[in-house]
């Protein structure tokens, strides 16, 4: 796979985080290193973690993010909150 821009990560991880396949099976159907992936999403994790915790949501903020996970099913909804560090409660 060629050089991926951090947007492209982003975008990649989030496809990861919502196919419901193993880091395993998304990486080898996708073409992607494992360890490029798990990388990719520890970092996001990381930068994510690092936002929240300098920052406190504005209610346009807390709004995109409802949005963002009005589609996920409950498993994707705690899998989305545990890799944004957010807790439900704080959401609402």
């Amino acid at each position: 796979m060629t050089h991926c821009s951090k947007e492209q990560r982003e975008v990649i991880v989030g496809q990861y985080l919502n196919s419901g396949l193993s880091l395993r099976e998304f990486a080898d159907k996708e073409g992607i290193a494992k360890s490029t992936l798990y990388i990719w999403s520890k970092q996001l994790d990381s930068n994510v973690a690092s936002f929240m915790n300098k920052t406190s949501l504005s209610a346009e903020q807390r709004f995109a993010v409802v949005l963002e996970m009005a589609t996920l099913s409950e498993s994707q909804l705690s899998e989305y909150c545990c890799l944004k560090g957010f807790e439900v409660s704080r959401l609402v």
